[in-house]
């Protein structure tokens, strides 16, 4: 009787200590976690303020140089007029429209997000692709890969109207407004942009 209770006892203690160092290694686990994660976002956060900085000091594109860059035709229509746009501080973004052609209508827009005044522009860099989903009056807000760039897309079905915006080389941003053209037709536009002669453009 006498080593039947040692060997419960000695079972018992066996059992607790296995409990508490599976506890410990658990909390330890979950501790390497947190500081990796930790980290990791702390290095992230870090990148993106190199990033701000670098293209802080960087000297923009010209304007006359962008409007070169504006494709004559797109989409099958013709570019219709283009126009410098000073909404974001110095004129270093470019808008264009296309003439229209029965109910299809496409409006390019280009924004640098170098130098002092490109900064509204270089903090959407990341953030272009990760923000809520949602719906909201008849309109999706989706925020998506497509052949690896991440973008912001909106659809209103009713309208058959698509926009989207992304980056190129952390540092243009590209938004594409049309009407008449589905979602897949509105990403096949993008296709005919020349990225090359974009980066091209960077001194």
């Amino acid at each position: 009787m006498i080593m039947k209770n040692r060997i419960k006892l000695i079972l018992l203690f066996a059992t607790t200590i296995m409990v508490c160092s599976c506890n410990e290694l658990t909390k330890k686990s979950n501790d390497v976690e947190k500081k990796v994660a930790k980290t990791e976002k702390a290095n992230k956060k870090n990148a993106e303020d190199r990033l701000k900085e670098r293209l802080k000091n960087t000297q923009p594109v010209n304007t006359d140089e962008l409007e070169a860059w504006i494709p004559k035709i797109f989409g099958g229509l013709t570019l219709e007029r283009t126009k410098s746009l000073g909404m974001y501080g110095e004129d270093v973004a470019m808008a264009a429209w296309y003439k229209r052609k029965e109910d299809k209508i496409i409006l390019l827009y280009i924004y640098d997000a170098a130098g002092p005044d490109g900064t509204m522009i270089s903090d959407k860099i990341n953030v272009l692709g990760t923000e809520r989903e949602y719906d909201v009056e008849g309109i999706q807000f989706r925020s998506v890969n497509v052949k690896g760039r991440m973008a912001s897309q909106d659809y209103t079905a009713e309208k058959n109207m698509t926009g989207i915006s992304f980056f190129h080389n952390q540092r243009f941003m590209i938004k594409i407004v049309t009407f008449d053209y589905g979602i897949e037709e509105t990403w096949s536009l993008v296709d005919e942009l020349d990225f090359d002669a974009l980066d091209n453009l960077i001194k």
